[in-house]
């Protein structure tokens, strides 16, 4: 976890500290620890995760990168693209460390669940990479993003395209553990109206596969929610 501390101000600007997890135990996971300061006061914003960030921006927002190339697993999305912004809050120093408690997060992008049904010929084979496109619409890309509000305040470079690859723990066609023809992705929240043409398309070890879909109703991808695909 990223934390900002001050303002964010300039180009230069980078996560001033870090803070662990140290009580991970499942259902609930609790934030504990302590950032060092220079500052005798102010406020800090938080922001995760810190690979995702991105300098260059001059207003007091910060930079960040959504991969159009993502790792997940049959489980769950790519962790690096899984943005959280905590509520914003102030301080006070005490000795140069600021203790922080009470974190609430909120996710800024969607999750996007794709439930593929393949042929009889692709029973057991694995999932090696799946594509999504969609034209005119923003899908990843490095966006600037205000901390205050925990929203995307402009896009300064876009793909109307995402990719999952899978390198471990692929999803399987008919698979028995219950983990099989499952896609997992991050996207921008947005909108993809009706009458356009997205196209899905993967490999399998022996296999390729696509297919474009003309959209009777709008597609959308909800902000901090799952969207469900069946394909």
């Amino acid at each position: 976890l990223a934390i900002f501390i001050g303002d964010i101000t300039n180009s230069t600007t980078a996560p001033t500290a870090t803070l662990s997890n140290t009580a991970e135990t499942g259902t609930i996971a609790k934030f504990d620890g302590t950032v060092n300061t220079d500052l005798k006061e102010g406020s800090f914003l938080s922001f995760s995760p810190a690979g995702a960030f991105a300098k260059g921006y001059l207003d007091g927002t910060v930079g960040i990168n959504l991969s159009e190339i993502q790792k997940p697993s049959s489980l769950t999305i790519d962790e690096a693209c899984d943005v959280l912004v905590a509520k914003p809050c102030d301080f006070i120093a005490q000795e140069g460390k600021v203790a922080i408690d009470d974190l609430f997060f909120k996710r800024i992008f969607s999750v996007v669940k794709v439930n593929l049904k393949g042929a009889a010929a692709l029973n057991g084979e694995k999932v090696t990479s799946f594509t999504f496109s969609a034209p005119n619409s923003t899908l990843t890309g490095r966006a600037a993003v205000d901390l205050s509000t925990a929203s995307i305040s402009k896009w300064t470079s876009s793909n109307e395209s995402i990719v999952a690859k899978y390198t471990t723990d692929n999803p399987a066609f008919g698979g028995t553990d219950g983990l099989d023809n499952t896609v997992w992705l991050v996207v921008n929240p947005t909108t993809v109206a009706s009458g356009s043409t997205v196209t899905f398309s993967g490999e399998t070890e022996k296999y390729t596969f696509s297919k474009e879909v003309t959209l009777n109703k709008d597609l959308t991808f909800p902000q901090s929610q799952i969207a469900v695909i069946n394909l």
